[in-house]
């Protein structure tokens, strides 16, 4: 190692600067203010902390919050995770570039890099990618490089991870305790880790406020707009939470004091405020005929009330009843005769061809993706409502991942979530002020994933920095290359 810590990125999931600037988190704000910002902003589609750690879009890695399975039936997965890259050259983390520099690494809790890697250094490896680790508390020997710090991790109560469903918190006090416990647990870890290792590059992932966000966005624009005035507890507790996140990370950077800070988040954090289902855009078309069996319809219904339960509920009735949430995920549309279809968590269309089953040629899809492109831009409710359909497929055909391609994108506002079931669009009705876990039925619950991620260097000004401002969140990976150009004294 070098004569102290060359840098430090915090990572903190899904951080807006909305939400900074209006919390009490003077620490965080001072950084900002000091550091050079470059622009940046994510499509909700590929995963954000993936292009950091890669410096490639999900098209060259396939790394993408949901995507067809390609099995050749309607069938979607979100996983992905470090196993996910093998086979693809042109990848290369950026701990692997950096300890073929010569610098040694500590990485700890960055989403998707299950399992931890062997590297120069430590490795905590993260979960989400569909991991069914997520939100569990204990961590997994897997997760461990090198898998002596297990033993350290458990001695100081490190947490995995916490996701409120996952985890069974059913009351705010607690879920409150338990992120802050996790968070703190976390920057203790850290710390004597990268002391222990005498690291030159840290990298430490924070997914506290995300899980806050989704839950409580209604409540913290909120309290924004009033300034900050306590009139409720949940006011208290919010207010609470994000001056211990402050804490914790004054504490992180005063007693590493890094030569730089890279401040960096996945995606912002916008207000959840309506649903759309291309679905049902497609069935008003004809581009998509519905399931008129009984199946069809019991399989209809059955979404419709699943998306109403709570979280908890739904995943202990999957775990009780597997063939019910088989049926209930299968689709819901007859093969013959439908020639797009949709799903939740990608704001596409896809044609419904080989990779799904379906009887779309290859010949015929240029003609078709023209005119459903056509139909929806001059389709009332989507144009009424900031939307807009490009053709994607046919505009990024030799891509790593092209597989997974929708061939219709649709630009949107970022207060919007897809899912696969109801009418074109409707509002969330849980996007109002929080009052019992009794309603919430998922993690992003009043909050959503937003398109702007902070991207903030501190302790050097970007223009020496040879990084082209591109308005990705790639650009974070050459960033972190541009900081660490000096090998440690030790190995020159």
């Amino acid at each position: 190692m070098g004569e102290k810590l060359k840098l430090l990125v915090i990572g903190i999931d899904g951080a807006d600067r909305r939400v900074v600037e209006g919390m009490p988190m003077p620490f965080l704000q001072g950084l900002l203010k000091d550091g050079a910002h470059y622009s940046a902003k994510v499509d909700l589609w590929s995963r954000g902390w993936a292009e950091i750690f890669t410096g490639r879009h999900g098209v060259d890695t396939g790394a993408f919050y949901n995507r067809p399975a390609c099995t050749g039936k309607y069938e979607f997965t979100q996983h992905f995770n470090l196993s996910s890259l093998n086979g693809n050259p042109a990848v290369r983390p950026i701990w692997n570039d950096l300890n073929e520099k010569g610098f040694r690494v500590g990485v700890m809790n960055i989403p998707t890099t299950l399992p931890a890697p062997a590297v120069d250094g430590f490795f905590v490896s993260g979960v989400g990618g569909g991991s069914d680790k997520s939100g569990s508390r204990s961590i997994p020997a897997e997760a461990c490089y090198p898998p002596s710090i297990m033993t350290m991790l458990e001695d100081l109560g490190y947490v995995l991870d916490v996701r409120r469903g996952a985890s069974g918190i059913d009351n705010l006090e607690d879920f409150f305790r338990s992120i802050n416990d996790m968070e703190e647990k976390r920057t203790a870890s850290f710390v004597q880790l990268a002391t222990q290792y005498a690291i030159d590059f840290g990298f430490v992932g924070y997914m506290g406020l995300s899980r806050v966000c989704y839950l409580l966005m209604a409540d913290i624009l909120n309290l924004i707009g009033k300034s900050n005035r306590v009139d409720t507890e949940n006011d208290r507790r919010i207010l609470d939470f994000f001056s211990r996140q402050d804490q914790l990370l004054r504490d992180l950077v005063q007693q590493l004091s890094p030569e730089r800070v890279l401040i960096v988040s996945d995606h912002g954090m916008a207000p959840y405020t309506h649903q759309v289902n291309l679905n049902a855009f497609l069935v008003e078309g004809g581009w998509q005929k519905k399931n008129e069996s009984m199946n069809g319809w019991i399989r209809g219904a059955g979404k419709a009330v699943k998306n109403m339960l709570p979280v908890r509920f739904r995943r202990n009735l999957g775990k009780k009843m597997p063939g019910v949430r088989q049926f209930v995920g299968q689709q819901n549309y007859a093969t013959q005769g439908t020639a797009a279809i949709a799903t939740g968590y990608i704001s596409g269309i896809y044609l419904n061809d080989a990779r799904f089953g379906g009887t779309v040629s290859p010949r015929e899809s240029e003609k078709l993706v023209s005119e459903i492109v056509g139909a929806f831009n001059e389709y009332a409710p989507a144009k009424n409502n900031g939307m807009h359909a490009s053709v994607y497929a046919l505009r990024h055909r030799g891509c790593h991942a092209e597989a997974y391609f929708p061939d219709i994108w649709i630009d949107h506002p970022d207060t919007i979530f897809f899912n696969d079931h109801g009418p074109f669009i409707a509002p969330n009705r849980q996007y109002k002020p929080f009052d019992s876990f009794a309603n919430v039925v998922s993690d992003m619950n009043s909050g959503i994933k937003g398109v702007e991620p902070l991207l903030c260097l501190v302790g050097e000004g970007r223009e020496t920095l040879n990084v082209q401002d591109t308005g990705s969140l790639t650009q974070a990976y050459r960033i972190i290359q541009q900081c660490m150009v000096q090998r440690p004294k030790d190995n020159q």
